[in-house]
């Protein structure tokens, strides 16, 4: 797949890095599948699908829309979220991070 469409028509390129990079650790079983988007000021430059949702019974191709159960994802996503918070604030401890998100979750309810 060289391009994939969105709903607005527009083709957006799949990065072949990181297609290629996902693609390694889908064929070494470190997981089945993978769906990324890329985006920058608010619009997608990249995305791509790869994998199978589905290996057993049997296989069903992942699509840019498959949905995941968000179970299985609650560490990586946990994770990125704060190495991404972490760069933002380079001097901050992981543990007094992870303090001052729960009081932002708190107040924003």
């Amino acid at each position: 797949m060289n391009s994939i469409g969105s709903s607005d028509k527009r083709m957006i390129s799949r990065n072949e890095q990181l297609s290629s990079f996902l693609a390694e650790h889908i064929q070494a079983g470190d997981f089945p599948s993978a769906v990324y988007l890329v985006a920058q000021r608010g619009e997608a430059v990249f995305a791509d699908a790869l994998g199978q949702s589905v290996v057993t019974p049997y296989r069903i191709d992942t699509q840019l829309n498959t949905i995941y159960d968000l179970a299985s994802l609650t560490k990586p996503l946990i994770t990125g979220m704060l190495c991404a918070r972490r760069i933002e604030v380079p001097d901050c401890q992981p543990g007094a991070l992870c303090i001052s998100l729960l009081r932002v979750n708190r107040n924003e309810h």
